[in-house]
């Protein structure tokens, strides 16, 4: 058989491969208006180690730190700007590369852009720009740790594409603060907050605010200066939350029963939070708030979906037997990995049902009031790693099997 020798064949090859290396360079082309943009907004920065040293050209899709859509539009759609030095990485000075001056509402023109990092900066006190509240696509926004100062903006909550929002800064250094969190229930789609080290001493009803956020699923308000936690939450329906850490704020206040009463809770951390009284009180409480129509105590309690608890360094009691007896009567006890009840007020002896609760990796009692033999039922639990129960007076020796 001859060979195709159709005269046609190479022109429609040299068309295919023409159209071909069209189409990937317009996919790839910028804007005019953003690349002006972009171009604006760095020239209102301090680039100590020339960062944005490729921002130069006409195709700002090539540039780096930049992502553009692929398609004829070629709109930006992230700039992530995080400054690769971590505020962690010591002897190394962050400040050295991170980014300062002025953030150019230039960005505005940016208006498919999604997501946006600036996280790890120094902006040195200037306010937290107001008008990233008018970038409606965004989905990621990232202002952790970057030196803005001020009010947190209002306007904010009028990003209802919004999944993450990450304002937190360093432990100790309050630089952002709020005097009401009304605007979140805007943010109709966020998944991800954390506001850990913001100044909230104002605010009164932080947990209310985060019950509107219907899709809200992570919560991170560590060391915010809160003084104030209900012990009643009405209308209390968050199946979606499945972690909440409010660390080191200063309640002074009973355990709050509706910690028990959250739907999807598998990640509570409450570390130095000022909390006392009984957590069996409080867990008896849970039920009479929030379920009192169910039928059996652990139906009444959503406890038993907890795969992680840190309710350490505060001023907590109760019978640790009880306790045991209760997180293994459900799925608690084949679920949760981590307990830690350290620094507490916590007594009577420790239960064989501490060998029921089978996924514990981590188990610290340590520094309270526990007396009696070492059970021996502690040598089933195969995954333990960490075992802490000093400063109690628990006689006997571990298993030797453990």
């Amino acid at each position: 058989m001859l060979p195709n020798t159709n005269p046609k064949c190479p022109f429609l090859l040299f068309c295919c491969c023409f159209f071909l290396l069209l189409l990937h360079t317009i996919s790839f082309a910028c804007q005019n208006t953003e690349r002006e943009a972009l171009l604006r907004f760095k020239s209102t920065l301090h680039d100590p180690t020339c960062r944005l040293s490729s921002w130069q050209g006409d195709n700002c899709c090539q540039w780096r730190h930049i992502t553009c859509r692929q398609g004829i539009s070629g709109h930006v759609i992230s700039l992530n700007l995080r400054n690769p030095r971590s505020s962690y990485d010591l002897p190394l000075d962050w400040k050295q590369s991170a980014l300062s001056g002025e953030i150019s509402p230039s960005l505005l023109s940016l208006t498919q852009l999604q997501h946006l990092d600036l996280s790890l900066n120094y902006f040195n006190g200037t306010p937290m720009p107001y008008f990233l509240g008018s970038l409606k696509n965004l989905m990621y926004l990232n202002l952790s740790n970057a030196g803005f100062s001020g009010v947190i903006p209002h306007q904010l909550g009028n990003l209802d594409r919004l999944m993450v929002l990450d304002l937190s800064a360093l432990y100790g250094e309050q630089w952002v603060r709020a005097d009401d969190l009304g605007w979140l229930s805007g943010l109709s789609s966020l998944k991800y907050l954390d506001l850990s080290a913001a100044n909230l001493t104002s605010v009164k009803d932080w947990m209310e605010a985060i019950i509107l956020m219907p899709s809200i699923e992570v919560v991170r308000l560590l060391e915010c200066l809160l003084v104030e936690i209900p012990g009643y939450v009405p209308n209390l329906n968050m199946s979606s939350l499945s972690v909440l850490e409010i660390d080191y704020n200063s309640f002074d206040s009973i355990l709050p029963p509706w910690f028990w009463a959250l739907g999807g809770l598998t990640y509570l951390s409450c570390v130095g939070c000022g909390f006392y009284g009984s957590m069996i009180d409080s867990i008896l409480m849970s039920v009479k708030l929030f379920d009192e129509g169910s039928s059996g105590l652990l139906a009444r309690t959503n406890l038993c979906y907890l795969i992680y608890m840190d309710l350490s360094h505060n001023s907590i009691e109760g019978d640790i037997a009880e306790f045991f007896n209760i997180v293994t009567g459900c799925k608690l006890g084949s679920s949760l990995q981590t307990l830690r009840l350290g620094t507490n007020r916590m007594n009577g002896t420790l239960s064989e049902r501490v060998g029921k609760m089978t996924a514990l990796g981590y188990l610290d009692l340590s520094n309270n009031f526990l007396f009696g033999p070492m059970p021996k039922e502690i040598g089933e639990l195969k995954h333990l790693q960490t075992l802490d129960l000093s400063n109690n007076s628990i006689m006997g020796n571990l298993p030797v099997n453990w």
